[in-house]
């Protein structure tokens, strides 16, 4: 009867012990943490699916009723490695590996380029000349094209089993003692409180650019509109994509067509129709030069996306510096398809304290505009 007694009052000790431990609030160290994305492009979406492999929850609230509208589902998708820039070309080269391994869409037709400027990086790339015959460029045998929708629907399907996606939420970052504490969807009155673990991430794309005068971090971030146009492809081509950096000029086999632009270089203000109401007969013009096949009887339609640019042609990618839980992933320049991948998982493993590569720490925070802007 005593040995039963004592297993009664074990019991009851334990028993007590487990009430305590749940009684008392979970340290912040153990709070499981939420971080909201703001924008569903590449960049968002990359970044929540790096997010979902390390167990990180997410949320990412986009202000628009479907994915990449205005810059990802609207671009060439072109998979471009060289960059002058050798910290811009290592992520580059790191996408181009994920897409190779992960990326139906891909196809590696290879890239015939004539850059603005050449460096080491090109002196064992072999020489060919472009289907005009008129000048000859580099060819990136491993560079290539995929389809910027399948690539956006493929990442919503990768990461929705480890977040969600809410649709028509216009954040507005509400800060408070150095914390985002609240993101406001507006014009509507829906507030989501921030807790204490977590944090946010702005990978709007040209929707940065208000985020950063309203936070009043000046990243020097300008939306830049560049039009695509489309073309039936009466000559059948079927060989690499053409980039001739010295007209501006570019154009890549797109699901039979031909998608081309003529490099357009206008800075958007906000508010500003990002479509255009009727093809630039300029660009059209110096897309004929370049190109016999690419003539205005050959044109069946065109879009716009916008390229937001960072003063030094640098993206931001990490912590705000000065804001506690905010994060950055900003400024891709139109090369968001080229270096998305890369950069999310560093940017993943940074938010997830996890360290990441000291080629980019430091070398894409956003604090490095931030001072640069207030010398």
């Amino acid at each position: 009867m005593l040995k039963n007694n004592n297993r009664y009052q074990k019991r009851c000790r334990l028993r007590y012990c487990q009430s305590l431990v749940a009684a008392c609030p979970k340290p912040a160290s153990v709070m499981k943490k939420m971080i909201y994305i703001l924008g569903a492009g590449i960049a968002g979406l990359s970044l929540a699916r790096e997010l979902g492999k390390l167990g990180i929850a997410w949320q990412i609230l986009e202000k628009e009723p479907k994915e990449g509208l205005y810059a990802s589902g609207k671009n060439a998708g072109i998979v471009r490695t060289y960059e002058t820039d050798p910290l811009v070309r290592h992520f580059a080269q790191a996408s181009l590996a994920v897409y190779r391994d992960e990326e139906p869409s891909f196809e590696p037709c290879g890239l015939l380029l004539k850059p603005w400027e050449v460096d080491y990086a090109l002196s064992a790339v072999p020489q060919r000349r472009f289907s005009h015959g008129r000048a000859e460029g580099f060819f990136l045998s491993d560079n290539g094209c995929i389809d910027p929708e399948l690539l956006l629907q493929r990442l919503v399907d990768d990461c929705m089993a480890t977040g969600k996606i809410v649709y028509g939420f216009a954040a507005e970052p509400v800060s408070s003692g150095g914390r985002i504490s609240a993101l406001q969807n507006k014009p509507a009155t829906t507030q989501i409180e921030l807790n204490s673990n977590d944090s946010v991430v702005v990978a709007s794309g040209e929707g940065a650019i208000g985020h950063s005068q309203q936070l009043s971090r000046p990243l020097g971030l300008i939306a830049h509109r560049r039009t695509l146009y489309e073309y039936a492809n009466t000559s059948l081509y079927a060989g690499p994509v053409e980039w001739n950096e010295e007209t501006s000029c570019y154009f890549r086999v797109s699901r039979g067509n031909l998608l081309a632009t003529a490099g357009e270089q206008v800075p958007q203000s906000q508010g500003q129709a990002v479509e255009a109401d009727a093809p630039n007969e300029k660009h059209l013009q110096a897309l004929a030069a370049e190109y016999s096949f690419l003539t205005a009887t050959n044109l069946v339609g065109w879009r716009s996306c916008l390229r937001v640019m960072p003063p030094d042609n640098r993206p931001y990618c990490g912590r705000d510096g000065q804001i506690e839980n905010l994060y950055w992933f900003a400024g891709l320049g139109g090369r968001g398809v080229s270096l998305a991948p890369a950069l999310a998982s560093g940017l993943a493993a940074e938010i997830a304290g996890k360290g990441s590569d000291m080629r980019w720490v430091g070398a894409l925070q956003p604090a490095r505009a931030i001072a640069d802007l207030r010398t």
